[in-house]
């Protein structure tokens, strides 16, 4: 690490929601840090708990402070609005760091041309079928990447207020969206292996995979960013493709049944393309069947919240 002299203050913003499983685990691993005490503090936002997060989140040496009417980007701008350091380091609630989470981020930022740092998402122990054939790579990563998630995103202040912070209209994708903001003025984005995350909070099973994938859509109506998506611009092609099946078929039209095959298709390159990322396994047939299973569901769910946020919104909360 960097002389003591050399090393800025670090705030951790931690946006907090009924986690009573995992807030603690979290900020256990904080205090674990290999960065000074005296350097960093830990701001936690809680948006309107209902189970004991408040309480196991206050009996360790935190901010604690309540947004119960926001947002997820809103909450995180809420953190940084009352946060001291030069440095904004974000972490969500349910996720393990590295001892090395900060200085190695931290080091990191030095270097000119780097806009921002944070890590991939690991499987906690002992996961279910459904987290094993989502995350394919389960291992730290070091990579220059397109966007970095909000469970590991670390920055300078100033940065984080030329980008203008989060979107807080967003009911997900906040973070796609600033690290768009990040390299649009010219600064890479790195996966960092030291920042890599043990992310507790996997969905463990098919409805709660659904869900969370619904709910990652439901802003895509309103998220402008999200043209340059891949994802987002399958999602787009399928929905249209199912509009237009469902039409045709009403009018008795045959050539419905021609659109069934980009249908099936579409699913079909999410999972070759999995795949091809999991090469190095010895894939047996039920995983293989497992990751298409989960595709599928991906796909559409989050076709149905797209298809949903082109009429309203269906998470309320506040977007100030």
């Amino acid at each position: 690490m960097s002389n003591l002299d050399d090393l800025p203050f670090v705030s951790v913003i931690i946006p907090l929601f009924n986690e009573e499983a995992y807030v603690g685990l979290t900020l256990k691993a904080l205090q674990e840090v290999n960065y000074p005490r005296d350097l960093y503090e830990v701001i936690v936002v809680d948006n309107g708990s209902t189970d004991r997060s408040r309480e196991i989140a206050s009996s360790f040496d935190v901010n604690l402070i309540e947004e119960p009417d926001l947002k997820v980007g809103g909450v995180r701008n809420a953190g940084a609005n009352v946060a001291k350091g030069d440095i904004f380091a974000f972490l969500d609630s349910d996720c393990l760091i590295q001892k090395e989470w900060i200085s190695a981020s931290v080091e990191r930022l030095k270097t000119a041309e780097v806009g921002a740092v944070g890590g991939n998402g690991m499987l906690r122990p002992d996961p279910t079928w459904v987290e094993t054939a989502w995350v394919i790579d389960n291992f730290p990563i070091k990579s220059r990447v397109n966007s970095l998630g909000g469970g590991s995103f670390i920055l300078t202040k100033q940065l984080f207020l030329q980008c203008g912070g989060f979107d807080p209209s967003l009911n997900a994708g906040e973070d796609t969206k600033l690290s768009k903001a990040i390299t649009e003025r010219g600064y890479q984005l790195e996966f960092v292996p030291s920042c890599a995350i043990i992310h507790l909070g996997f969905p463990t099973t098919v409805k709660a995979f659904c869900q969370r994938q619904y709910w990652q859509s439901s802003s895509y109506g309103k998220a402008k960013f999200n043209l340059i998506d891949k994802v987002f611009l399958l999602t787009v092609f399928t929905l249209f493709c199912l509009i237009a099946c469902i039409t045709l078929f009403a009018l008795s039209s045959p050539f419905s049944l021609y659109l069934l095959l980009p249908l099936l298709f579409n699913s079909t390159l999410l999972t070759t393309n999995r795949i091809f990322k999991a090469r190095s396994r010895s894939i047996k047939l039920v995983f293989l069947l497992q990751i298409a299973l989960l595709d599928l569901l991906y796909l559409y769910s989050r076709v149905s919240g797209l298809a949903v946020s082109l009429f309203f919104d269906p998470f309320n909360k506040k977007a100030v």
